[in-house]
């Protein structure tokens, strides 16, 4: 009972969070940044994931009949399992966006267009890895002893079985993982980088500098710095998350597990497990980030409020780009401009020093003249 009341819990608070996180995104002005499509896409099929999966695994644990008929057995489960894929695939193409913009930043990004491409190819190629194989062998059986009507999948031999999950956990769980940690550890190495690089050239530069240079170099360095709170917790939830089902319906395929009071909890940890997974990225993109915290609370304060008004900021993944890839361009003209203030400044200074010698020798020169002309001096006389 202690991990069905915290599967409740965790599916209401991702319940709250996934609806925020596509009312956010949804709108006409964020939907103009392309993370904003794939984070929308995420949230969906997390959404799915708590909606429609989550309550066929619940009828798995209490042993609860089959309610439907033999039709939506053979049609409607192996849909379930979609929302699963997508969420995986939508999660890979965010670190791969982030990877392109923050690494790569003076190449040409992706646009709007592709990344409407991208999201209809992830939904049909979870379609076809993941939901296809199932429309063959989903059956309604009837348990000998309980009674219960059943729907599951009837593999027509072991080898097709072992092919499915082995398919499933090197697509949905190895290669997205290899790519996100591969995409993960650039973004780091890059940012932690373009970090030494500003904080260096803040410290150089700090005489040359006015104040708005100043502020803009700081603005930088703390954006670099969200977005790398940002990324560590989207790896390791991924990855703890999901590892326990993926290698439970593997190991399942290979060796046969006996039903026992052991597998059954262990059943309801890993399905809290793939719970928490669809519940954790709308809390780790408020808690982490800025940006979403300010139009969440936009958002709560609009409809306590009554208030229509639109959020005239993006999400944080446009931030990203702008700070990586204005670096090197604002970093050269600054310095240009540092050394010209330098210049001029050393110019100005000589200048002043010539100044004043010519005037003192010129007058050193008149009192010279005066005195050879055999004028008196005036403080002599006083």
């Amino acid at each position: 009972m202690i991990i069905l009341a915290l599967q409740i819990v965790v599916f209401l608070v991702g319940t709250v969070g996934n609806v925020l996180v596509c009312i956010v995104a949804s709108r006409k002005r964020n939907l103009k940044i392309v993370g904003n499509r794939f984070i929308l896409n995420l949230a969906i099929a997390d959404l799915g994931v708590l909606f429609i999966s989550f309550p066929m695994w619940i009828s798995k644990e209490f042993s609860i009949s089959w309610p439907f008929g033999e039709f939506l057995c053979k049609t409607f489960q192996p849909f379930t399992d979609i929302f699963y894929g997508v969420g995986i695939g939508c999660i890979t193409a965010i670190a791969l966006h982030r990877y392109r913009m923050l690494v790569h930043c003076m190449k040409p990004q992706m646009s709007v267009q592709t990344a409407k491409r991208v999201l209809f190819f992830i939904w049909l190629l979870s379609f076809f890895i993941v939901v296809m194989p199932l429309f063959f062998v989903m059956e309604l059986r009837k348990m000998p002893f309980t009674g219960i009507r059943v729907c599951e999948p009837l593999w027509p031999t072991k080898l097709a079985q072992q092919m499915y999950y082995t398919t499933i956990t090197i697509f949905f769980y190895f290669a997205p993982l290899s790519i996100i940690s591969l995409t993960y550890i650039r973004i780091r190495t890059k940012l932690k980088d373009s970090i030494r690089k500003h904080d260096s050239y803040r410290r150089s530069s700090f005489k040359a500098h006015e104040t708005v240079s100043h502020k803009e170099t700081a603005s930088r360095i703390t954006q670099n710095r969200r977005a790398l709170r940002l990324l560590a917790p989207v790896v390791v939830v991924f990855a703890v998350c999901m590892a326990p089902f993926n290698f439970l319906h593997l190991i399942g395929s290979f060796i046969r597990i006996r039903g026992s009071i052991h597998t059954a909890i262990a059943f309801r940890f890993f399905v809290l497990l793939l719970v928490t997974n669809a519940s954790a990225n709308p809390i780790i993109y408020s808690v982490t980030n800025s940006d979403f915290r300010r139009d969440f609370k936009q958002l709560l304060r609009c409809n306590t409020d009554g208030c229509c008004t639109d959020t005239t900021e993006g999400l944080s993944l446009t931030t990203f780009r702008r700070s990586s890839s204005s670096f090197g361009r604002r970093s050269t003209k600054e310095r240009q401009r540092g050394s010209l203030l330098i210049e001029r400044r050393r110019s100005s200074s000589s200048s002043l020093k010539k100044s004043s010698k010519n005037s003192s020798e010129k007058l050193q020169a008149k009192t010279n003249d005066e005195l050879a002309e055999g004028k008196p001096d005036k403080r002599v006389d006083g």
